[in-house]
């Protein structure tokens, strides 16, 4: 891509997050971004349609970098490993945590989370299938089950204020995606 293009959808995309974060509103108007980005609706539109673009756009950029970072784990190759998943959701949260915090407190912004989501049963499926030997459907129920619980919990996490810091989710998740409710069950 022209690095002039790129510079320019990396202004508008900073403008729309500095101004989520600035404003903590959901009503960020074009004309706004544009100013913020110090071009015109018309550059604006040339690269989005809507804002709406701008956060699925970014949620592509930080899906490729979740799945990058979990094949530089291998974690394709060790399935088994749900501590790489954790981790990798961990470091992408935190790099721009009060961004995330902005995107699960607002139900505008439930096109990230759903994108998000999307993306990830995609990816996951299309490479457990060649891995494990499993039905399409089974794989489908437990790929959808295992990401869209886990965006849920780390969704609420980020709603609210809580006593447990991300690292200490992230660990309760990977204890619950490997051993499921045994361990708590036993304890009974």
């Amino acid at each position: 891509m022209d690095r002039r293009i790129t510079k320019t959808k990396e202004a508008i995309q900073n403008a729309f997050f500095q101004l989520i974060e600035e404003n903590q509103t959901t009503k960020i108007t074009i004309t706004k971004i544009a100013k913020t980005a110090n071009i015109d609706r018309k550059t604006f539109y040339t690269h989005y349609n809507s804002p709406t673009n701008i956060i699925v756009e970014f949620c592509e950029q930080k899906t490729k970098e979740f799945f990058a970072h979990l094949e530089k784990e291998n974690f394709f190759d060790q399935p088994l490993n749900s501590q790489n998943v954790f981790s990798a959701i961990y470091e992408l949260l935190e790099k721009d945590l009060s961004l995330y915090q902005n995107f699960a407190s607002h139900s505008v912004y439930d096109s990230f989370w759903e994108k998000f989501k999307e993306i990830c049963v995609q990816n996951a499926t299309e490479a457990y299938a060649k891995k494990l030997d499993i039905s399409p459907l089974s794989l489908d129920i437990y790929v959808n089950y295992v990401f869209s619980g886990v965006i849920s919990v780390y969704r609420r996490y980020l709603q609210k204020d809580n006593p447990y810091n991300l690292e200490e989710v992230s660990q309760i998740l990977n204890d619950v995606t490997f051993y499921g409710l045994t361990p708590i069950l036993e304890k009974k």
